[in-house]
């Protein structure tokens, strides 16, 4: 179960939210699934729309009660009706190609990562944009990087993503919260084909197959559910301060810093298999022995307190119970 609304308040009191959400990529999108399931136990949202990231590659009904929106994010025209004729509150921008290894040949995986139409439709409304963006816009070359560490991206998939942080920032009268997050760990999601990390670490050890890990790159793994609880409290501010222009950037990761091995190692505790028989299952292995056709950094950890300042959420150790809940195993 997915709940976004345990105490979170804005000052100290509850907040009476009645707004208008558009979720792009809300229907076949990971994150924009589990944010429309999330975001429809919040008390007083009006609507919730959900789209695809173009007309063509809607191929499901979206999740809960959100209204199927059909929005092309490459076609201007299509992008200029949707958001004059939805007059929205909040738009979360959850559409994204992540595969790094696409991102290096695809023109449109680079479109679609910069969102100039959506951008042009919203600046000088009162919409509040939440854009998500990835911890892969830096370079990897120090740990815990901060919303002060210069960003250098060294893959294509990280130059697009920093290409639309621009171009959203770059608008001066469009209000946005940029969220820049690391990978995502959550439940598995009816209609999403791509493999979920830890799920694959699950199967893998308990079909008994050893399986490389890397060992020297690491990251700030996020769980779905938290990201889902502060993009909520993001929509209570743009309720409570409604003539507010929010320009505001974030990391959002977890509050550990872990390899790929480190995570394994985690799942395999969660599953209650012993160390010795782990160790035998879950390989180490380093970068260089990867075959990639794009370049992977190394240690893209970040310090998310500011945006835990900010919120006040404090988003949950990946070694815990909710580790085992999406793992299916409570």
């Amino acid at each position: 179960m997915i709940i976004v609304n345990d105490d979170d308040m804005d000052n100290g009191q509850p907040v009476d939210v009645k707004v208008k959400v558009l979720i792009i990529g809300g229907i076949t999108g990971y994150l924009g699934q589990l944010l429309c399931i999330g975001l429809s136990r919040e008390q007083g949202i009006s609507e919730i729309h959900a789209s695809s990231t173009t007309t063509s590659s809607q191929s499901q009904s979206p999740p809960t009660t959100a209204k199927t929106i059909h929005l092309d994010l490459l076609d201007e025209a299509s992008v200029t009706a949707v958001l004059s004729e939805g007059s929205y509150d909040v738009v979360v921008n959850t559409a994204a190609v992540s595969q790094p290894a696409v991102c290096e040949t695809s023109s449109t995986a680079a479109a679609i990562n910069v969102p100039t139409h959506l951008v042009a439709a919203l600046e000088n409304t009162n919409t509040l944009l939440i854009h998500i963006s990835t911890d892969q816009v830096y370079d990897g070359s120090s740990r815990d990087s901060t919303e002060s560490t210069a960003p250098n991206p060294i893959n294509a998939y990280g130059r697009s993503k920093l290409q639309a942080e621009a171009c959203i920032r770059e608008a001066p009268n469009l209000s946005h919260v940029i969220l820049r997050s690391s990978i995502i760990v959550g439940p598995e999601v009816e209609g999403v084909e791509r493999p979920l990390f830890v799920q694959f670490i699950r199967d893998r050890l308990l079909a008994k197959q050893p399986t490389d890990y890397v060992t020297d790159e690491f990251r700030s793994p996020i769980f779905a559910q938290d990201i889902c609880r502060i993009i909520a409290w993001f929509v209570r501010q743009r309720v409570a301060h409604p003539d507010t222009t929010f320009r505001e950037l974030y990391c959002m990761g977890g509050v550990e810093r872990l390899s790929r091995h480190d995570m394994a190692h985690a799942v395999a505790t969660a599953l209650g298999i012993d160390a010795s028989a782990a160790s035998d299952l879950i390989v180490a292995t380093s970068s260089a022995a990867m075959d990639r056709p794009y370049a992977s950094p190394r240690d893209i950890s970040m310090d998310s307190s500011a945006l835990a300042r900010r919120t006040g959420i404090q988003c949950r150790p990946f070694r815990g119970a909710l580790l085992k809940e999406i793992l299916q195993l409570s």
